[in-house]
Order: C-alpha cells, then structure tokens, then sequence
C-alpha cells in the first residue's frame, strides 16, 4: 500500500511502524490518495518512490508492542517477565505487519528518495516534499510517530532486554540482516542537502 501524488508523480510507501500514521493523517490535503504501487505499476509510469526507514532492532520493539498492545490490551509486564513467552516471541520475531521486515514492503523500488525515521523525519519529509513541488508545513507539526504511556513502558523494557541479553539481540539482528544492510547502507535524504 502506499499514498499517491498523481500531480507530482510520487508515492509514499506505507511501512508499518515507520510513520505511517504520521504521514496519512497529515497528507490528505496535499494531494495523496491509497495506492498500491504494484498494482498500479507505479514505477513503470515514472513515479518516485518515497520511503521512510527505522532502524531494525528499534523498530521491532515498537512492532511488538504494537502487538501486544492490540491482542492482550498492553498487558505486557507478566507476558514480556515470562521466560516461556519470552522464548516464543525471540523463537518466531515476526508476528504481524509491524513486526516484518521493512524489506518486504519495498521490493522493486531500488530507487527511492529515503529518509530515516529519527527526530528529524517531520522536517525532512517537508523539505523533501517542497523540493518536488508540494507545499506544505509538516514541518512546524509536533511529532506524532512517538509512544507515550504504557505503550513507551512497554518498548523501553523490550530495549533494555535486548541490550542485557546478547543472544537474543543477536537472534534479531539475525531475522533482520538485510533490514539492517539497508539501513546502515541507504544514502537519506536531509533537508538542506539536496
């Protein structure tokens, strides 16, 4: 799935856990509608791909909580403090949409204009946008693309778990190595350095 600017002739490809959300709530008025850049064979009709990326391991532990958020109503502490769920979770890594790899949702777009999802996403989507020809001010907007809550709690413990725990960080880093390839090898696009 993505968003389309048929005018401009781009498209923002909708990774889950990579601002998303951030990116449909806040474009509707700048001209984007649903797509799918297969279907629609996008890229043949010489539309630009636009792709935000999140490191692998980070992005995990947000898919997760997302996860657990949505089946058991953020109960996560007697669930993540469980050593038998504990080796199920690090036994499968991927359960969902938001815990698969980014890689998967951008097959056959080898060239992309690509930021990084980091505090500085909202000023270089803006300025990514301008430089195509869309106005707009998402960069005066507060970020959105941040847990809060229980939802923060929940992501920070996954984190500190895998930081305490070699084995299983490493069982991650191994389920995302091409995840991770990407993101540590992409040129991104900053605003100011076009």
């Amino acid at each position: 799935m993505c968003q389309v600017n048929d005018k401009h002739k781009l498209f923002y490809v909708l990774i889950p856990k990579n601002a998303s959300t951030f990116f449909r709530s806040n474009t509707s008025n700048l001209g984007f509608r649903y797509g799918n850049y297969h279907d629609e064979n996008l890229v043949s009709q010489g539309y630009t791909p636009i792709i935000t990326l999140r490191d692998p391991v980070e992005r995990w532990c947000s898919g997760m909580t997302e996860y657990i958020s949505r089946r058991l109503g953020g109960k996560w502490s007697p669930l993540l403090k469980n050593e038998q769920a504990n080796r199920f979770l690090f036994s499968r890594v991927a359960f969902d949409e938001h815990t698969e790899s980014q890689h998967m949702y951008i097959h056959g777009l080898e060239k992309s204009m690509v930021l990084r999802f980091d505090d500085e996403l909202s000023r270089n989507l803006a300025g990514l946008l301008r430089v195509n020809g869309i106005e707009n001010e998402l960069d005066k907007l507060p970020t959105r693309y941040a847990s809060s809550g229980n939802k923060l709690d929940c992501k920070n413990f996954l984190m500190d778990m895998l930081r305490d725990d070699i084995t299983k960080m490493n069982r991650i880093k191994s389920y995302y190595r091409l995840d991770i390839g990407m993101y540590n090898h992409v040129k991104y696009y900053i605003r100011g350095v076009e």
